[in-house]
């Protein structure tokens, strides 16, 4: 048995639920009413805007995938169920599959981000550390998603060998399906995660492929991906997707880059790693960068020995470690300095070890000194 020749997976459109998390944000708490809070997630229609994008994608659908498909799968909740209707796909007959439905997002599906911030502060921080297996106040890690879209695809493995199938799902759900189907690690997620490029937005079109785009052979996996959001006019192209298997040593590689996160003691002598605000900084001279905008010029593949032994990402790690767990001196290093590119991005000058492991945990920013060209 094997997967289906092709596999289509379409998030939601926007919502009233994102919506009012959208502004919540932005500080505007005016849409957590009481009525909205006592109104269930899974009873959250689609507003204007997600009607739009589901008919655009619909059209999209149509035309760049075909008019058939063999099985319809859709989440039991209300915008889901409302796209995968105005996809206006012919004669479709939907099946709602409970496998398919949103992250539980427990006791913060019911409150804005800034009330969830203050009342569950710790749980904020171990988001913040481990998204990945970080579970909501009686809600679902992504790790726990995955439990069900393994589930999923062992019916489909069953099931639907050779056949095309749509499913229309939630972004949570898509991204630990992602996870399995692309082979991603752990960190590879995180990165994922993190990365403004790769989020899965309203109405996103996942389709995954057993057959190859150049030859038109048909192979044993979904090994071709392409990925597109109708509603932005974009054009996607095919990619492949790799069944990568590692030696030991790989392995081993893989541990190493991570580093250790417990140092007996800091090193005495200084570097020029920068991971806080240093002491009498002025306040115009520093600013927060997304790390994803952040190019490092070496990067974690800098594998330079220092005198201890260590090469400079793991030391880097060590600093950034010692920080988070409150050691007394750190994060009082030089500043990272970076150049700011054309294209947005900025170049580090130094400090590119500290922002090559910031984003292998997953930081989001990270404050830098900016010399202009």
């Amino acid at each position: 048995m094997v997967m289906p020749n092709d596999l289509i997976l379409v998030r939601h459109g926007h919502s009233e639920g994102i919506l009012a998390i959208d502004l919540g944000k932005k500080g505007d708490g005016s849409l957590w009413t009481a009525g909205f809070r006592e109104t269930p997630g899974h009873q959250w229609r689609l507003t204007e805007d997600g009607c739009k994008q589901a008919r655009k994608t619909g059209e999209w659908i149509l035309d760049e995938i075909g008019e058939r498909f063999d099985r319809y799968y859709v989440s039991p909740f209300v915008r889901t169920r409302e796209t995968a209707g105005l996809l206006g796909l012919p004669d479709a007959e939907w099946r709602v599959d409970q496998r398919l439905r949103e992250r539980d997002w427990g006791e913060l599906s019911s409150m804005p981000r800034k009330e969830s911030k203050e009342k569950y502060s710790q749980n904020t921080f171990l988001q913040k550390i481990d998204a990945l297996y970080w579970r909501p106040p009686s809600g679902e890690s992504i790790a726990d998603v995955r439990l069900r879209v393994r589930s999923f695809f062992d019916t489909l493995h069953r099931e639907c060998e050779g056949q095309r199938v749509m499913v229309v799902t939630h972004g949570e759900f898509m991204s630990a399906a992602r996870a399995a189907l692309e082979y991603m690690s752990d960190e590879e997620w995180l990165d994922a995660d993190g990365d403004d490029d790769q989020k899965i937005l309203n109405t996103h079109v996942y389709h995954y492929s057993r057959h190859d785009p150049a030859t038109h052979s048909t192979g044993k996996y979904l090994s071709w991906i392409r990925k597109v959001c109708p509603w932005r006019a974009e054009r996607p192209g095919w990619k492949t997707i790799a069944r990568r298997r590692f030696s030991n040593d790989e392995l081993l590689e893989q541990v190493r880059i991570i580093g250790p996160s417990i140092f007996a003691h800091l090193p005495e002598a200084p570097w020029t790693y920068f991971e806080a605000f240093p002491e009498g900084a002025s306040s115009g001279e520093y600013r927060l960068v997304p790390t994803n905008k952040l190019v490092p010029t070496k990067g974690p593949q800098n594998t330079s020995q220092l005198k201890d032994g260590s090469n400079s990402v793991e030391r880097a790690y060590g600093y950034m470690a010692a920080l988070a767990n409150d050691v007394p001196g750190a994060g009082k290093r030089g500043p990272i300095s970076v150049r700011s590119n054309p294209d947005g991005t900025y170049s580090g000058i130094d400090g590119n070890a500290t922002t090559a492991v910031a984003k292998k945990l997953g930081w989001r920013e990270l404050p830098v000194r900016i010399i202009e060209d």
